[in-house]
């Protein structure tokens, strides 16, 4: 299923593409298609028919640029790769000519598997998958002069600090807080497995994830605070036994607790601001000082202050939020334009409760 923000965009992505990709999406019926056959339809119906209208197409030609690693993919891979380009290739309509092979879309399902972005919203979460081919030419390092920022389709290169005539740009391929041997594997084909046992737990608390979202899209509120309640429980158990930085999903509890707040007490509020305390100070030493992650931490444990009236520690979490997010994001995102909106707010009650309010709320070390 498709979403649109609204009508006009939904008319727009029709004549673009949608026309013939609905069409495709039934023809593999009952089958659901991957995130890569969505791709890789979107970019072959582009492809073709801006060719049909004698359009020049730079970015698709830097793809060949791109480097495919295919002999790094294991047999099983290529062999899915084979599957899913035989699919697409029979999946194209008479309307759309063309004499691509099965063999070059595998080609470019490895290449795809390479160097596509995940699109993510303002707070990191993914949203689907993209090629962007000037952004992929960028090299990785572990110490990145560069983050990628998404904002609705458009992908955008933020520089973190000043860089010098003839410096790299760079930017992280793999998560810059994962464990070195982590980050010396392949990144570009795929990361380090984790111990076996911590990869279970990790699936077991994806799962929870999954089936709270699917509660709360059928309104089953209660149901949702359940699994996100397990795999949050998970997810800390993890973090005092291993690894802090293991992704437990403070802010879907936060906006979980927030539709449930009439019915649910503090604690759950509390508890989630407790983790989200003791993991700043282990961003900050594990991330660069001007990380998009340092600064989204900050300001969801500044939501959660100010959620749980402890303003001042709102406050001082938004601001200590608001210059890092401003480089990551650039001032203009949406999500930084909702950050000075919360902030003006916190200063507001701040102001207010110095000024009626003796027992000021803050929040204790």
């Amino acid at each position: 299923m498709l979403r649109y923000c609204n009508t006009e965009c939904q008319r727009k992505d029709w004549a673009a593409v949608h026309k013939e990709e609905c069409g495709m999406i039934q023809s593999v019926a009952p089958h659901k298609p991957t995130s890569s056959m969505l791709l890789m339809w979107r970019v072959l119906i582009r492809r073709i028919k801006e060719e049909q209208e004698g359009k020049s197409l730079p970015n698709f030609d830097l793809i060949r640029y791109l480097t495919t690693h295919i002999d790094a993919f294991p047999s099983e891979k290529k062999e899915h790769f084979g599957v899913m380009a035989a699919l697409i290739k029979k999946s194209l309509p008479a309307t759309l000519p063309t004499d691509i092979t099965p063999q070059e879309i595998m080609h470019l399902f490895c290449l795809f598997a390479c160097n596509n972005f995940t699109v993510s919203d303002g707070e990191l979460k993914p949203l689907g998958l993209g090629i962007y081919p000037p952004a992929a030419l960028i090299n990785h390092s572990c110490d990145p002069n560069c983050v990628i920022i998404f904002e609705g389709r458009q992908c955008t290169v933020r520089s973190l600090r000043d860089i010098t005539k003839d410096e790299e740009i760079t930017f992280n391929y793999v998560e810059v807080g994962d464990p070195t041997e982590t980050r010396r594997s392949l990144p570009e084909v795929t990361p380090a497995p984790k111990g076996v046992n911590e990869q279970n737990e990790l699936r077991r608390a994806a799962k929870y994830d999954r089936e709270g979202a699917e509660a709360k899209k059928t309104g089953d509120l209660v149901l949702a605070r359940k699994k996100y309640k397990r795999a949050f429980k998970i997810r800390r158990s993890l973090l005092l036994a291993h690894d802090p930085l293991l992704g437990f999903n403070l802010n879907e509890l936060m906006n979980l607790c927030i539709s449930l707040a009439p019915n649910v007490g503090e604690a759950a509020w509390r508890e989630a601001l407790l983790y989200c305390s003791a993991s700043l100070a282990v961003f900050e030493r594990i991330y660069p000082p001007r990380w998009p992650l340092v600064g989204l931490q900050y300001l969801i444990h500044g939501k959660l202050s100010f959620y749980l009236k402890y303003t001042e520690a709102a406050l001082e979490s938004m601001q200590r939020a608001l210059p890092i997010l401003t480089i990551t994001h650039s001032s203009g995102h949406p999500l930084v334009r909702t950050l000075h909106t919360m902030l003006a707010e916190a200063t507001a009650e701040w102001n207010y409760e110095k000024d009626h309010n003796p027992r000021l709320h803050r929040l204790s070390p």
